[in-house]
């Protein structure tokens, strides 16, 4: 729920009103360093973000942890992996192609990571996501 906030949160950033008895503290800043974490997700570890958002990488462990309850990690994967699903839906690129769009360094970890978070290989999802 909260992942779906954020999201929803970041692209009405402008005009979202967030209640003042929120126990989630948010700040127009976070927008920026969780929008740096969508767009280099393929690539960029938790220094890189703590360097271009000019935070530290503890600082910016515990805004992703008090936002979505997941380490850098398990958010980079998140992305990644919903990443996955929008592309092997579309059906325009192979497996490897989409392996190195997510920023994974071959197909085979691409595959574990596909099969460890969906239960699932990406071939298996892709064929039955056409059935759908």
């Amino acid at each position: 729920m909260s992942v779906l906030f954020s999201l929803t949160l970041r692209r009405y950033e402008n005009t979202a009103v967030i209640p003042s008895n929120s126990t989630v503290q948010w700040k127009k800043q976070f927008s920026g360093i969780f929008t740096y974490i969508q767009k280099n997700y393929d690539h960029a570890t938790i220094e890189d973000v703590a360097d271009a958002c000019s935070y530290s990488t503890k600082q910016i462990s515990r805004i992703i942890r008090n936002h979505f309850q997941m380490s850098y990690k398990e958010f980079v994967t998140f992305l990644r992996m919903e990443k996955a699903l929008a592309l092997l839906k579309e059906e325009t690129l192979n497996m490897e192609e989409i392996s190195k769009t997510l920023g994974y360094g071959d197909i085979s970890s691409f595959y574990r990571a596909f099969k460890k978070y969906y239960k699932d290989t990406p071939l298996h999802y892709q064929k039955n996501s056409d059935e759908v």
